[in-house]
């Protein structure tokens, strides 16, 4: 509308004025005509509906009244023609009534039954006239003195008769939502049928100026009948012929909005043609080819527009359409919509993949089938649950086609899709979840038994030490303590003795000394803090090869290289295990161990020619030797490798930055 207003700018004052008002006229009338095809509260019927019964309630009670009090001078024209029966106005009220009734849930049936007693009354009212005999209930209704007895005064037409049956019969259809539709093929028609009757009535009565005979259809007759069947058709917004014009979408304002134009020009060109034919201006066949002209005319006309609308429509749907199965197929997890017997009706691709299925044979199952057998009465209560509770979670294996078995997260809600009841879901494949679930129960595991280790470990050294300290410098301190307490009670002249013990004592100083030596460097290697890690190896590689015979061949170039006290300390201890798991699993001969710098990264490397084990074997087993070292590497910031193979040797390698500090993170 705003892009019409700024186009008449530029024309005429005059003729823009004049379209603006027109436009207006029409844009007032749809919206007031909208507003009028919204459902009153607490009823299922329009406003408009409920104007037009009230109406039609307030005339028949007008002549029920003025029958009652023989006001018969309101009733009648020209006096000699009555506008309305009583037995007609009471039907009307009565067909008021029930229509009223029937569309307030509390009163609906108390309607359906006075329905159901007016259609009772006109099928013996129709009856008469087919059979031809009088039952004498036109004598219990006021008769009119101006229609002879052989026209039965007291009786309704067989057309009001008509009239009333399918009123009732759209009454109860209406109230009950009979299906399939009745009413949405038969009400159209019926309407039609009285807007004909109107305006046959009219003419006729332009054309002769007299109301027609009455008992063939009365003024007011016809007037109840257009009302009472306008109110029928337009009864509900949300169902039967309006929902379509009435849903809040562009197709059904437009659509409305070329009905409403469509029944204006109608009108339109009928006026014309009445007042050219009683003007002597048109004949009446001529009249009647111009006016099936206009009706062409217009049919094209909307016809076209609606067509150029609904392609655009069509047009954009399709590209919505496009857009929302890209979006649902670039989801990382699968998507189903399911109908109410769990049948899949939309899904994307990755559902077909996790299935192993054709859009053929997803479309023939339900997500029942893609269960294990002990899980699927979850399931089943799963989905329920959906459709009862609106959204639920739930963690179970899939299994496809072809029988394998993966994890998966799914969520579900139930919603309401292209009428019907039906549930969207996703799936989330939660494998490498699970799997580090696993890795970390498995790792929690692993730390309690390395924790519990290294509390062993600390207990045996210290009983080791306390053993040692007993065993040798106890007995050493013993024998220091009985010699100098010999040595005292000597005699000052037992020169030789006293040089023999000096001795003895001298040999246990030297052993002691010897002792804590080796004590103290088997607690913390004193090579390390002060020749460097390369040393130390060097010497520890000399010691192992005496202890143990195996033939070892250290080579490094870093003797001058200054590493952070807790690398230096890790890759000791590191090469100190390694070594320990070559005398006691490799049962090799030779070992070739490398300290070595490359890129800021320190390297060392040991490598043996024993019987080698399965690296998959042991890695499952997470034995603690390898998990200590691993764990020291990690302290570093390094990272750990070990690579064996049965009767080929092991091989033991760890890297570390030089100048990075530890990282937790890396755990």
């Amino acid at each position: 509308m705003t892009e019409e207003l700024k186009n008449l700018e530029a024309k005429p004052r005059l003729v823009g004025v004049f379209k603006l008002s027109v436009l207006i006229a029409q844009n007032r009338i749809v919206i007031l005509l909208m507003h009028l095809l919204k459902n009153k509260p607490n009823s299922s019927i329009t406003w408009l509906s409920f104007a037009l019964t009230i109406v039609t309630g307030i005339i028949a009670g007008f002549a029920i009244v003025s029958w009652g009090t023989n006001a018969l001078h309101l009733i009648t024209v020209n006096g000699d023609t009555t506008i309305i029966k009583l037995n007609t106005a009471i039907c009307f009220l009565f067909a008021v009534i029930a229509y009223g009734l029937t569309t307030v849930e509390k009163y609906k049936t108390p309607g359906i039954v006075l329905a159901i007693v007016l259609i009772g009354l006109n099928l013996l009212n129709l009856s008469q006239y087919i059979f031809g005999y009088n039952l004498g209930i036109d004598e219990f209704f006021l008769k009119d003195s101006y229609t002879q007895p052989q026209g039965y005064p007291g009786r309704m037409t067989i057309n009001t008769s008509l009239f009333f049956l399918f009123t009732s019969f759209f009454t109860i259809c209406l109230s009950v939502r009979l299906k399939p539709k009745i009413t949405e093929l038969l009400i159209p028609p019926f309407w039609a049928a009285t807007v004909l009757a109107l305006v046959a009535y009219g003419y006729s009565f332009a054309n002769s100026e007299r109301i027609p005979n009455h008992h063939k259809l009365s003024p007011v007759t016809v007037i109840e009948c257009f009302l009472l069947a306008t109110a029928i058709l337009v009864s509900r917004s949300d169902e039967g012929f309006l929902a379509p014009f009435t849903k809040k979408t562009e197709t059904a304002k437009h659509n409305s909005r070329m009905l409403v134009y469509g029944i204006l020009l109608t009108l339109f060109f009928g006026w014309l043609r009445l007042r050219g034919e009683l003007s002597g201006l048109l004949q009446h066949d001529i009249g009647i080819a111009l006016m099936a002209a206009a009706y062409i005319l217009i049919i094209m006309y909307f016809t076209k527009i609606t067509t150029v609308k609904l392609n655009y429509l069509e047009q954009s749907l399709k590209k919505e359409q496009a857009l929302s199965e890209q979006i649902i197929n670039s989801l990382p997890a699968i998507f189903f919509v399911t109908d109410k017997d769990n049948r899949f009706i939309r899904y994307n691709d990755n559902l077909l993949k996790a299935t192993c299925c054709s859009k053929e044979e997803i479309e023939q199952l339900t997500p029942h089938h893609f269960f294990p057998e002990s899980e699927r009465y979850k399931v089943d209560n799963y989905l329920q649950q959906a459709k009862e509770k609106g959204l639920v979670v739930i963690e179970s294996d899939l299994i496809d086609n072809e029988g394998n078995v993966e994890p998966f997260f799914f969520r579900t809600m139930a919603i309401d899709y292209n009428g019907e009841p039906c549930l969207i879901g996703t799936g989330v494949n939660i494998s490498e979840r699970k799997n580090a679930e696993e890795e970390i129960k498995l790792l929690n595991r692993q730390l309690r038994s390395l924790n519990n280790r290294l509390d062993n470990i600390r207990e045996e050294e210290r009983t080791t030490i306390a053993r040692e300290i007993h065993d040798e410098l106890g007995q050493q301190l013993t024998v220091f303590k009985i010699n100098l307490a010999w040595l005292k009670s000597l005699p000052k002249d037992a020169d030789a003795e006293f040089e023999n013990l000096t001795t003895e004592m001298l040999a246990l100083s030297d052993s002691m000394i010897h002792s804590v030596r080796r004590i103290a460097h088997d607690l913390r290697p004193p090579a390390l803090e002060d020749l460097g890690l390369a040393e130390a190896l060097r010497i520890y590689s000399e010691e192992f090869e005496m202890r143990s015979g195996v033939s070892i061949h250290f080579y490094s170039e870093l003797d001058q290289l200054e590493l952070p006290e807790d690398t230096g300390k890790a890759f000791y201890r590191i090469f100190q295990e390694s070594l320990t798991n070559v005398a006691r699993y490799a049962n090799a001969t030779h070992v070739e161990a490398l300290l070595d710098l490359e890129d800021d990264e320190i390297i060392l490397s040991v490598s043996d020619n024993g019987i080698g084990f399965d690296i998959d074997s042991v890695t499952r087993k997470k034995t603690l030797g390898i998990i200590g070292m691993r764990e020291r590497a990690l302290i570093t910031g390094g990272k750990f490798e070990i690579n064996s193979k049965p009767n080929c040797g092991t091989t033991v390698l760890v890297r570390a930055p030089l100048y990075q500090e530890a990282d937790s993170g890396n755990y």
